[in-house]
């Protein structure tokens, strides 16, 4: 188990896998999880969590890291893992901040930037969890920008409309005024008068 550890913090994932081949143990069990993560493999990662899950159900870093496999193979289990870690063990800064990366992941940045608030209170020292929180603010005020740019867009075009609108109604109108001038010449007066204007200009040529 020594030996497998000592690959592990060289970075030797495949060879403490070898190494570890026919490990039982808690710790071998763990060790040969981490090394899948690590090299991708989270199905492989994820079975061996839930049969760790399944022997000790209150072990709250089997649950968080049950969620981080869950969560990189797109599976909806990921969040009640994480949820899960938390519930047992609720002062654990880094449970916080695998639930925060996910959720920021998902789009859902108000609940992230709580749980990264959350983290940050109780490890004050810790600057990934400042670095997350500054990369999550860059994309809270992003987005905010792009859904201002959707609102101005939209009165735009409402603008466009309305301008289109008035434009018909001033072409109805007109053609109205032309309707109304052509209907008149069918009155008796109307006629009349026509026919002198018609008269007017055929001594005129």
């Amino acid at each position: 188990m020594e030996k497998a550890q000592k690959l592990f913090d060289e970075q030797k994932f495949d060879t403490c896998l070898v190494e570890l081949k026919n490990a039982k143990s808690f710790a071998a069990l763990e060790l040969k999880a981490r090394c899948h993560s690590k090299l991708e493999q989270y199905k492989n990662a994820q079975q061996i969590w839930e049969h760790l899950v399944d022997i000790d159900e209150n072990n709250a870093a089997y649950w968080n890291e049950l969620g981080v496999a869950l969560f990189n193979l797109r599976n909806k289990g990921a969040m009640m893992a994480f949820d899960k870690a938390i519930s047992l063990e609720k002062e654990n800064p880094y449970f916080y901040s695998c639930r925060a990366f996910a959720k920021e992941k998902l789009g859902f940045f108000d609940q992230a930037l709580k749980d990264y608030q959350k983290a940050k209170q109780l490890d004050p020292d810790d600057e990934i969890i400042d670095n997350n929180l500054e990369i999550l603010g860059y994309k809270m005020n992003s987005n905010q920008e792009k859904k201002w740019s959707a609102e101005a867009q939209m009165a735009v075009e409402n603008l466009k409309n309305e301008l289109a609108m008035n434009e018909t109604q001033a072409k109805q109108k007109t053609e109205q005024s032309l309707v109304g001038e052509f209907m008149q010449m069918f009155t008796l007066k109307g006629f009349k008068q026509f026919l002198k204007e018609v008269k007017y200009l055929w001594k005129k040529q």
